[in-house]
């Protein structure tokens, strides 16, 4: 018999929305709007894209399902006739084993999914599925009765990754419709797939086709994290990174990304011979990568977490994708990553924690961001001319050929680092504004003290009158009074000498005047004999 309601209904919405209460009370506020409409779609055996931010809580959709169905299967009398299985199970297609075992550690804090029978969400990479043992386990009648869903997890990398160094994720929609049952549920999920060309390569590759096809998309903007530009002085060839030191004294917990674990090494390096001797020199920085065992990465995420003195990984791309560590703060990549995605995936590793404020930055060389100017900035490519035939050579140089530039990742690039120059630019400005008036203050204020120390001709002569000055002192006075003048004389154009020698007899006969010394300075001897 036919299940009387929907997921969809009112009443199996408000059955998902008790159940998360019920089961996962460390949830307050119970799932987010996206999130309950994209789980009411899995329970509904729809097929979909979820594109939402990094730290969004994709996870949920994938393992609220689950949870709901077992608690069902459980007490089927306690909640609305919907459609259930009873024994549910679902599979999760991951990139990395890092990001597996990370899915499998959250599912754990839920607690209620892992009481029932074990394995109710797998997580496998593509490289496994082809091996005989997932060709067993998906002709299981057993299986094949209870799956729920296929989930890709990090679905841009279906298009990324599948096209470079890891075929299989080609294969992923291909297994799926190929070893699950026809009515599986399909569906993806990601936080940087761009719009256009590469949804619906993505979508083409699982099989998602038609207008069956739910594709909910959200903005990616993080905002509580700052994203930084920097241009490096030098190239990333060398044995120091002088700019990292700024941003490690911070006292940060940090990430830095690196194309290569030899590019990891080599920062490794740099920074263990930038400490102090001790025992918390072995615990500040770590590497993670694919030749560590993943017993070995999977303790120094637990590090990140729960050792204060652990402040530092040094990864490669293997850290970039759904990683969940909240206690990361700085992401900092040496170079510029070669897709937009993998740029934003990178970025958000941090601030994870909402209440949190992190830092995503970028160390760009020079002649990534002129290569970016000039494509930008170049026309549409004419169609090129048939090749000339010409003689053939002895043996052909083979040219090595040069990625071009991902154009979403050039206009990030090129515009991001206007803006940082125009911001530099302005608060420059504000600076120098802000210096200046300063200055006009204080010039304004010696001038008021002066205006102040300055006493009236009167109140001058009662001064003398009171407390003359000693004949020395007035003698002194009176010569420098005729040196300065002398010298002044000096430096004046021949024109003006007259003028300035009668200038001269008249401040000499005033001041003579003025102190009336008890000797008399001759008018010849004042203006000089020269």
């Amino acid at each position: 018999m036919a299940p009387r309601y929907r997921w969809k209904d009112p009443e199996g919405r408000q059955t998902i929305t008790t159940i998360v209460k019920k089961l996962i009370p460390q949830w307050k506020n119970g799932l987010h709007p996206f999130q309950h409409q994209f789980v009411v779609l899995v329970l509904d055996g729809g097929q979909g894209l979820c594109l939402t931010a990094t730290s969004d809580g994709k996870s949920a959709i994938f393992a609220v399902p689950i949870i709901v169905l077992v608690e069902m299967s459980r007490h089927p009398e306690l909640y609305p006739d919907l459609p259930v299985r009873p024994l549910p199970i679902g599979l999760v297609i991951t990139p990395t084993k890092g990001l597996a075992a990370n899915i499998v550690l959250e599912l754990k804090k839920l607690g209620e999914i892992m009481e029932c029978k074990k394995w109710k969400v797998v997580c496998v990479d593509p490289e496994h599925l082809r091996v005989k043992a997932w060709r067993e386990i998906t002709a299981s009648e057993t299986f094949r009765a209870n799956i729920t869903y296929g989930c890709s997890d990090e679905a841009h990398l279906i298009k990324e990754w599948g096209a470079g160094f890891r075929p299989q994720f080609r294969h992923i929609g291909t297994f799926f419709r190929g070893r699950l049952p026809s009515s599986t549920l399909i569906f993806g999920l990601s936080a940087t797939l761009q719009p256009g060309a590469a949804t619906n390569s993505v979508c083409k590759s699982l099989g998602m086709l038609g207008d069956t096809v739910h594709v909910l998309r959200r903005s990616n903007e993080r905002p509580n994290t700052q994203f930084i530009m920097q241009a490096l002085a030098h190239g990333l060839g060398g044995r120091q990174f002088p700019l990292l030191l700024p941003y490690l004294n911070a006292g940060r917990k940090t990430v830095i990304h690196c194309r290569t674990i030899a590019d990891v090494f080599s920062v490794f390096m740099c920074l263990w011979n930038c400490q102090q001797p001790g025992p918390g020199r072995l615990k500040r920085v770590q590497m993670y990568h694919s030749l560590r065992s993943s017993e070995d990465n999977e303790k120094i995420l637990q590090l990140l977490e729960d050792e204060p003195e652990c402040q530092i990984v040094i990864a490669t791309i293997a850290f970039s994708n759904g990683l969940n560590v909240k206690a990361l703060l700085d992401s900092i990549y040496l170079g510029f990553p070669d897709t937009v995605d993998q740029l934003w995936q990178e970025k958000g590793r941090v601030g994870r924690n909402p209440d949190t404020s992190a830092r995503g930055i970028v160390l760009y060389q020079p002649s990534v961001l002129a290569a970016a100017e000039k494509q930008l900035s170049a026309p549409a490519a004419a169609p090129s001319p048939p090749p000339q035939p010409t003689a053939p050579s002895a043996k052909p140089k083979r040219k090595r050929k040069v990625k071009p530039m991902e154009h979403a990742e050039a206009l990030v690039l090129v515009e991001k680092t206007y803006r940082e120059q125009a911001r530099l630019a302005k608060n420059a400005k504000q600076r120098a504004a802000k210096t200046a008036s300063k200055r006009r203050c204080e010039v304004s204020s010696e001038d008021e003290m002066d205006e102040e120390d300055d006493d009236s001709p009167d109140e001058e002569e009662a001064d003398e009158r009171s407390s003359p000055e000693p004949p020395r002192a007035k003698r002194r006075r009176a010569l420098a009074t005729v040196t300065n003048t002398r010298m002044m004389e000096r430096e004046r154009p021949a024109g003006k000498k007259k003028r300035t020698v009668a200038a001269a007899s008249q401040s000499v006969v005033a001041i003579t005047e003025t102190y009336r010394p008890p000797y008399r300075i001759s008018r010849r001897r004042a203006v000089g004999n020269d």
